[in-house]
Formats: structure tokens, sequence, C-alpha cells
């Protein structure tokens, strides 16, 4: 929490339920569009706002993105994402630190809490700096064990997406972070996600592991609206 505000929680069967409003790179690197698109979010009842602390430098090349590689089980085992294109597209997209600044500001003047994706160890000490106070894990970063231990050093409140992680990677994930506050969210790493596919009852297991669970959704709204967020809440989600 911080001082002088108090964030918007939706309250469903005594239940206080977290609602992170993910503006991802939608906004493609525009301050207006962000900061609209933050005003809508506060005012549709997010508690929290989310963006992401992404960079080009930070892209590695791997060979096996420059033409993709295919396997006779899915079809797919590595998308095509040549290194130099990426660097390109992601360069468009930043979100410049003053930016984020006004973006945490504007949010707590919303009565929101601000929120960012953390990708790396060495922009850890730049969102504490920043004011963000508590920070989002990635699915593919669930696994990164030297991320997390990193990040336990620091007093944030943390939520974890698991949808590209093994059930071993969670265990060993909440071990590291034992004694501290984190969620866990249940999610498809498939765009968008069908709703035959969802697994809901996933969150049973997660729970185990941490202090509160939930949901990212990854379906597609545009057919089936929030149906998918409505059932993962009566299934015990609470954070979506």
């Amino acid at each position: 929490m911080f001082s002088g505000t108090t964030p918007f929680t939706l309250t469903m069967n005594n239940m206080s339920l977290k609602l992170i409003a993910e503006l991802c790179q939608n906004h493609n690197g525009n301050e207006k569009v962000l900061f609209e698109m933050l005003e809508a979010a506060a005012s549709h009842g997010a508690s929290h706002v989310k963006v992401q602390h992404i960079f080009a430098e930070n892209v590695t090349y791997r060979s096996a993105f420059e033409k993709g590689v295919k396997d006779d089980v899915s079809g797919v085992s590595c998308f095509k994402r040549p290194y130099k294109e990426e660097v390109k597209r992601l360069k468009k997209l930043e979100i410049p630190n003053k930016t984020v600044k006004k973006f945490i500001k504007e949010a707590r003047r919303l009565n929101v809490i601000p929120l960012s994706t953390c990708f790396a160890s060495q922009h850890i000490r730049e969102l504490k700096e920043l004011g963000f106070e508590e920070i989002k894990i990635a699915s593919y970063d669930c696994a990164s064990f030297q991320l997390l231990r990193d990040l336990r050093n620091y007093d944030w409140d943390l939520t974890i997406s698991t949808g590209a992680t093994f059930d071993s990677e969670i265990e060993k994930a909440s071990m590291i972070l034992e004694g501290k506050d984190f969620d866990m969210l249940h999610c498809i790493t498939l765009y968008p996600t069908p709703l035959d596919d969802l697994n809901l009852r996933r969150m049973d297991y997660l729970r185990k592991y941490c202090n509160r669970v939930g949901f990212s959704d990854h379906t597609n709204i545009e057919n089936t609206g929030v149906l998918a967020s409505i059932a993962a809440i009566n299934f015990g989600a609470e954070v979506i």
C-alpha cells in the first residue's frame, strides 16, 4: 500500500479481489495513449494497472529464433523472431523512466496501484527507486531462479504467472520466496486461449505454494467476454 490512498478492491462473497489491468505494450510507446489507458482502467474498477519494464538492449541473440525451428509433434518448437527485427520492434515500445514516474504519480492520484513486470535483475533497483511497490513476474521467469533470489532482497509484493512452468519449477520458486508475500497466477500460454482449455482446477494445486492464487486471462474477450475471469472467480481466484 502507499500512504494517503485507499486502493479500490472489489468484494465478492466476502473475498477481496485484485483486478489487474494489463497494459502490456499496447500503448505502442505513445505517452498519451498510455495515460488514456490508465484512466480508462481506473475508471472501470481496476485495483492495479500494469506496464512492462522491458528494453531492446536486453534482447539476446539466439540462432534458433532467426528462422524458427519445426518439429514433427507440435509443428513448431521455436517461433521465428529474428534478433534485429525484435530489437527494432521493442525499441518503439519502450517507456522512458520520466514517463514511468509520471505514470506512477497519476496511478496513485487515480487511486490504483501501479505495477510493472521485471524481466532482468539489472532493473530491480531501478524499479524500486522509481517507486513501484509491487512487481509482476512473467510466466517464462517463474523458473528464472536467480531473478527471484534477487527480487526477494527487496520489500516487494510479487505476482507470478505460471503458464510456462513445470510443477518442479513452481515448487522451487515457492521455496526461494518462502516467507515473502506473493501470488501465483494460473494461465495458459496460448493466445487466445479457448474456453475448453482453461483448466481452472489448476489453481487448487497452486494454492499449496503461495499466499493467494489467481488467473491471468488470455481468452479472446471480443468473442466470449469476461466469462473466463468470472469462472475463475467462482473457482476461487483472488487475483484477475
